[in-house]
């Protein structure tokens, strides 16, 4: 698949979305190695990201693709955007909404992330459930970080960069 040619179908109301060149540019880029995108609101940034979560889920499929943002409220807006543009996606929020703080045992992360190929989730999570050994590095293909800066700057997720 290349970004070039591929265009994000369409949510209920919006139009198939083609990438721009600087968002191909950034995807192609992200192909290549780790990366960090900084460009203004409303650049078109998570759409660099859902190509990427694409292309992950063409050629790694078996690995579970982990977004991560710094807030509940933005954890639900990235879920909706994911699910819209790639509705046949097995895809789940993990927040606080959920109570995870009270899955204390394997199994119960276990039968959660079985048939989940994109979870979004805020830091704190992901960083508890690693933590604990509930999720290992090795079963995530792609870990995205949404308002990276946020990362870098506060103590509940920045440890992981």
């Amino acid at each position: 698949m290349t970004a070039a040619a591929t265009v994000l179908p369409a949510g209920e109301d919006a139009p198939a979305y083609r990438p721009r060149s600087y968002q191909v540019e950034m995807f192609e880029a992200s192909l290549k190695e780790n990366i960090i995108v900084t460009m203004g609101t409303g650049s078109g940034k998570t759409h660099i990201a859902l190509l990427r979560i694409m292309k992950e889920l063409e050629s790694n499929p078996h690995k579970l693709i982990w977004f991560l943002t710094p807030t509940v409220a933005l954890c639900l807006q990235q879920f909706k955007f994911i699910s819209d543009n790639i509705p046949a996606v097995r895809a789940r929020t993990l927040t606080s909404l959920d109570k995870v703080e009270l899955w204390t045992e394997q199994p119960i992360w276990d039968a959660i992330l079985k048939e989940m190929q994109v979870v979004v989730s805020t830091h704190a999570v992901l960083a508890s459930a690693m933590s604990h050994g509930f999720v290992k590095i090795t079963q995530l293909g792609l870990l995205i970080f949404d308002e990276g800066i946020v990362t870098l700057c506060f103590k509940s997720g920045g440890y992981m960069m």
